[in-house]
């Protein structure tokens, strides 16, 4: 049985320096975090600025509509810009059509805008080009 002012090997010092290194150990993590954090803010506010942050389909086109709006467009000038036959962009909006492969770069290039797929956690991805394959065409 110990004695009052007894430890059982441990001198207070040692706990004051297991409390230290903890603390530091601590305020090394909350850095971390803090920039971490900061980092992404930085590049969610960069693509924030300029564009919408979109998770469907509707809220697609959606930031579309009100691109073309800010640009003071109507549907047959998008149309006209695009290439598109007319009275497409009033299909797409209302939804009787649907974006394309064909059909997204145009509308987007009309529009002046680029598409950026960010993860959920919002750190940018690097995704390298991809090489389209020949394809053999059989005559």
């Amino acid at each position: 049985m110990l004695q009052a002012g007894e430890t059982m090997g441990f001198s207070v010092m040692d706990d004051e320096k297991l409390a230290e290194r903890r603390r530091a150990r601590n305020a090394a993590r909350i850095r971390r975090w803090r920039r971490k954090k900061k980092i992404e803010k930085r590049y969610i506010e960069r693509y924030r600025e300029a564009s919408a942050l979109v998770s469907d389909y509707p809220g697609l086109i959606r930031a579309i509509v009100r691109r073309r709006q800010a640009l003071g467009l109507r549907q047959l000038a998008m149309d006209e810009r695009t290439g598109l036959p007319d009275g497409y962009q009033g299909k797409l909006e209302c939804g009787m059509k649907h974006l394309g492969p064909m059909s997204l770069p145009l509308v987007l290039g009309a529009l002046g805008l680029r598409l950026l797929v960010v993860p959920e956690d919002g750190r940018p991805m690097v995704v390298p080009k991809v090489r389209r394959a020949a394809v053999r065409r059989k005559r």
